[in-house]
């Protein structure tokens, strides 16, 4: 078969499907179709930011801008504070956690059958619960040779009680 012209590669398809029409030219039959309109539920990132501000625990500070929702949960130590963890959530709906500016991997049990996005207040507010009912602390290796619950992150180890 020589498909080098338009009309090798028309004869091609299904002949049923083509018909002359009055002028001697070859159309296609078609059938047209109702097009549906669908709703898509768009998640407004700042919507779900001002949602999280409002029904976040008072243990949580919240700060806001157009790229990133960060939640908070400080140290204080006297006059001084210092970062405990920190959820970031990013307009992607992507999810960071931080014990003491390090990363928690996705491979931690926190994590566990929660959603890649973070684009909902209860997933938020289910990680926000994790964190209160589980105590994170960092010690060196040498500490916790023999304690249970072990997870490694970097050269920091995170015990989730």
């Amino acid at each position: 078969m020589n498909l080098e012209d338009e009309t090798d590669i028309l004869n091609c398809g299904f002949l049923e499907d083509f018909e002359q029409n009055a002028n001697g030219r070859t159309t296609l039959n078609h059938q047209e179709c109702d097009i549906e309109e669908v709703e898509v539920d768009c998640v407004d990132f700042l919507k779900l930011q001002t949602e999280v501000q409002e029904n976040i625990s008072q243990d949580f500070m919240v700060r806001k801008d157009r790229s990133k929702l960060t939640l908070m949960q400080m140290y204080s130590h006297g006059d001084a504070a210092s970062v405990k963890l920190s959820i970031e959530v990013h307009s992607d709906f992507k999810c960071n956690l931080f014990v003491h500016r390090k990363p928690v991997t996705r491979s931690h049990v926190i994590w566990t059958d929660l959603p890649l996005l973070f684009d909902r207040v209860s997933v938020i507010m289910e990680l926000c619960r994790r964190l209160a009912v589980n105590s994170f602390c960092s010690l060196q290796l040498q500490e916790v040779i023999n304690m249970n619950k072990l997870y490694v992150l970097d050269l920091t180890v995170f015990i989730l009680f």
